[in-house]
């Protein structure tokens, strides 16, 4: 797909992660429960000290967490003045997510500001004790007009990447991981067209939104087994699916970009032929080539092979996914 030309900035907004990198990072590669450790950060989009937000824009809040809803309670107001009526969902992204829409367009040039009961940072299993009375998380100043320009991808490259798992973890399984490099751009006629304010949502075949909107852009899909699936880490999705551009006003791109993402059945036969070479050993943790690096056994279950696995498994990998490319 060429890179075509367009009237407003350009982004790049990428979790392009090498394969080599995917697969050696162990400690990210928990492939059982992990270890829980309530809300990390917390991100707000329009940042903070915005400026020239459409009227029309929404505000989507990420929490950095492996656990679930941490039960803040969010506000919009007028700097100074009275509460704003939203209406606030949970779109699913990595970690928790919550898309805060006003119900009517806000007052031009207007300072408003974003609060939360949830105090960070919040160590806690239970973030519910984190919370306290609001303070405010950003704030932003709108501009005179709305926002009704979908933005658009014009570049979208993948990088694939496994997680191998031994046979020896009981909830274990191999996962198809692809990092996507996304360049998109706001068409123009609107306000605000910061590049930052473009993210994505993930659809499938028939055109089901799966999630997002969302700045995650690394995806995956288990393969054997019924074990866990680390959202927190990537997209959980069907091997074959589309992604579109959407805007801080929720344009969305006409025509989404289908994915063939890797087959299970690649990534299954480049675990096993690793594997069966008996590289990297029992991973079920304990430290190790095929165990938690740090032998402090913090995973919580079972933790991904590493080592000598995770190359063999790369040239395997490398390998099949070379002949695919070949067939088409």
């Amino acid at each position: 797909m060429g890179v075509m030309r367009g009237t407003k900035s350009v982004a790049v907004l990428a979790v392009a992660v090498a394969a080599a990198a995917v697969l050696s990072n162990v400690r990210e590669g928990r492939a059982c429960t992990p270890p829980w450790g309530g809300v990390e950060a917390r991100t707000v989009t329009p940042g903070d000290g915005s400026a020239s937000v459409p009227r029309n824009a929404r505000l989507l809040v990420h929490y950095d967490t492996w656990g679930g809803d941490p039960g803040g309670a969010l506000t919009l107001r007028a700097q100074g003045g009275a509460d704003v009526a939203v209406t606030i969902t949970t779109p699913r992204g990595l970690g928790f997510q919550r898309l805060v829409a006003p119900d009517a367009p806000l007052a031009a040039a207007t300072t408003y500001e974003l609060l939360d009961t949830l105090a960070l940072p919040c160590a806690s299993e239970d973030p519910t004790t984190c919370h306290g009375e609001p303070a405010v998380i950003a704030t932003f100043t709108t501009s005179d007009g709305v926002d009704t320009s979908p933005p658009v991808i014009t570049q979208l490259d993948i990088t694939p990447g496994a997680w191998c798992v031994a046979e020896s973890c009981p909830e274990g399984q191999n996962e198809a991981i692809e990092s996507l490099e996304i360049t998109a751009q706001d068409e123009g006629g609107g306000d605000g067209a910061s590049p930052g304010w473009i993210h994505y949502e993930y659809l499938s075949t028939d055109g089901e939104v799966l999630a997002g909107p969302t700045a995650a852009t690394s995806v995956g899909r288990g393969c054997s087994g019924d074990g866990y699936v680390p959202f927190h880490r990537y997209m959980g999705l069907p091997e074959s699916y589309q992604v579109r551009a959407v805007d801080l006003a929720g344009n969305v791109e006409a025509a989404p970009h289908a994915v063939a993402g890797q087959s299970c059945a690649v990534v299954d036969a480049a675990c096993a032929a690793a594997l069966d070479a008996g590289i990297g050993g029992d991973a079920s943790g304990g430290g190790g080539a095929g165990g938690d690096p740090d032998g402090a056994g913090d995973s919580g279950g079972c933790a991904a092979s590493g080592g000598g696995l995770a190359g063999a498994a790369l040239l395997a990998l490398g390998v099949l996914l070379g002949l695919r490319r070949r067939r088409r």
